[in-house]
């Protein structure tokens, strides 16, 4: 099975740990980096082939994990010449198989990579996209009004429940065939396009660990976490 990781990001939410090294080699605990927890995340649940798309710092990555010899996995690179966000980068894979699984390179959950990418191979989708459900509190009391500013209801407090595509997504190469290459487009366009064609997307729930290690804060929340993480590889 085949695995992308999008690792081209420049990681400025995270700074300072990414003045220097690219956001997927930043160190979690025991040596180990995001990057290096996904790869043996995907050796686990069956990946054998794992590109990954890179630009900014893309030397320090391919220094890094060179071509997966030491994690018994075969890794090569999509080098970005400009920007190309989380969808244009795949434009630049010549081999994409028919059915592929993508991961952003900031991006730790508990998720079976593998059993999720045969779902969508057995069903023969063309998109499958992770999400999870989030609850967020407003501290505040909210009012709505009428457009005189007469109050119509108070809520104190009030949770709003939405579901987020956590960066795990399956893709058929037809989808990204259509695509222009080599021209930045992002995964929320690709969302928005596709609603607007009708083009069919299928959501997949699932209520798992996930950490998007994309702010200092969700860095320290990976290292305090990290004995979970360790589980998981």
């Amino acid at each position: 099975m085949r695995a992308v990781i999008l690792a081209g990001g420049r990681g400025t939410r995270l700074q300072p740990h990414t003045n220097n090294i690219p956001k997927p080699l930043v160190e979690i605990r025991d040596g180990e980096t995001i990057l290096s927890i996904l790869i043996q995340q995907l050796k686990k649940y069956g990946f054998d082939h794992i590109t990954i798309a890179v630009n900014h710092l893309s030397e320090q990555i391919v220094s890094y994990a060179g071509d997966g010899s030491k994690w018994g996995v075969k890794i090569d690179y999509s080098h970005e010449e400009i920007p190309l966000n989380t969808i244009g980068p795949l434009t630049l894979i010549e081999d994409l198989p028919e059915h592929f699984l993508t991961i952003n390179g900031d991006t730790i959950t508990d998720l079976d990579y593998g059993v999720f990418l045969i779902e969508h191979m057995n069903n023969n989708r063309r998109m499958s996209v992770l999400v999870k459900k989030l609850e967020l509190k407003i501290e505040f009391g909210t009012l709505s009004f009428d457009k005189e500013g007469k109050l119509q209801d108070f809520i104190e407090k009030p949770t709003h429940t939405y579901h987020v595509a956590v960066g795990v997504n399956c893709y058929s190469r037809a989808v990204i065939d259509g695509l222009s290459k080599n021209t930045p487009y992002g995964f929320d366009q690709l969302m928005k396009d596709s609603i607007e064609s009708g083009e069919e997307v299928y959501v997949h729930e699932e209520d798992s660990f996930w950490i998007d290690v994309g702010r200092p804060e969700d860095y320290s929340n990976a290292i305090k976490e990290y004995e979970q993480i360790k589980k998981l590889f």
